[in-house]
């Protein structure tokens, strides 16, 4: 593992790109760094304007923050949440230029929530959060249900939009390029969803201590090495894939775990670079109840090369 050096002390919220040498990331300060290979710099400052409670009342609940990035050949794209002016939280797309100009998009308050993500695969990118999917041109497109509540809290997919899960709770449903079907309830809540290349979709616990995996219609719980915990997951196929933790980085070769130490606390996000490579980006101190930015906490960024680097 390489830890990055970064310019800004604020921890990191979100990472994606292109290439090992077109790596995005966005800040809980609203900075959006690039890595062009050599080094970190920043490429904008500032999320969107600040719109809403002109009494300054609640400020600090709504001030305008950006928490997700995309990346494709053509776009950047941000994704964050800005007060309307009642003082409502809404969703809201921002676009950043290669020049560093940042462009914003707000949308009307989707039924059921206010997280926003993105997900992007080749040139294709979705807005989502718990209760909402559209396209970048603002369409809403299907959301599962389950006992008529949405289900959108996670989502993953592989290699393309079309092997798309979407899971909440003990909830998952696949989307077969027409229709959301519904698959069988996760032995635990889902925290963290990956799907592979034998599209054989991976569950984390809430908690991170549990691992299963949905191979047909039955999930597996399966075996984990003491003391595991992880928040995220990231591979190339089921043989070779990765889980990130506090303090930990765990690899499943198809056969057994190795498991390293690792100077991200508090994972936020973590992409894999099309040449296998994986970034890993949050911060140095857990968050408070899981939900709070500790102060203290500062950015940190670290990158495991892929399997054919290692193997040099």
């Amino acid at each position: 593992m390489v830890s990055i050096a970064l310019p800004v002390k604020d921890p990191l919220l979100s990472v994606a790109g292109t290439s090992g040498d077109d790596v995005w990331m966005v800040t809980s300060g609203n900075n959006v760094l690039r890595w062009d290979g050599r080094s970190v710099r920043i490429a904008a400052r500032g999320a969107c304007a600040y719109k809403g409670d002109p009494q300054n009342t609640v400020a600090a609940y709504c001030a305008p923050r950006f928490g997700a990035i995309a990346v494709t050949r053509d776009e950047i794209l941000l994704g964050g949440r800005i007060c309307d002016d009642n003082g409502s939280l809404t969703p809201y797309l921002a676009k950043l230029t290669r020049g560093g100009k940042v462009t914003c998009d707000c949308r009307p308050r989707p039924p059921g929530g206010v997280q926003s993500g993105l997900l992007a695969r080749g040139s294709s990118m979705l807005h989502f959060g718990y209760g909402y999917l559209t396209g970048l041109d603002g369409t809403p497109l299907p959301v599962p249900l389950d006992n008529d509540l949405p289900l959108l809290q996670s989502i993953a997919a592989f290699p393309s939009l079309l092997g798309l899960w979407g899971a909440s709770d003990r909830s998952l449903a696949r989307f077969n390029g027409l229709a959301w079907v519904q698959g069988p309830d996760a032995p635990f809540p889902v925290a963290s969803l990956w799907v592979d290349d034998q599209s054989t979709a991976w569950a984390i616990s809430a908690g991170g201590r549990s691992l299963a995996q949905l191979k047909g219609s039955e999930w597996t719980v399966l075996p984990v090495p003491p003391g595991f915990e992880a928040s995220h997951m990231e591979g190339s196929s089921s043989t070779d894939v990765w889980f990130f933790g506090p303090d930990q980085v765990t690899q499943w070769d198809g056969q057994r775990y190795r498991r390293a130490q690792s100077l991200v606390r508090d994972v936020e996000s973590t992409w894999r670079d099309p040449a296998g490579a994986i970034w890993v980006v949050g911060g140095s101190v857990p968050r408070d109840d899981g939900l709070m930015i500790p102060p203290e906490s500062k950015g940190v960024a670290i990158r495991v090369p892929s399997t054919a680097e290692q193997a040099r």
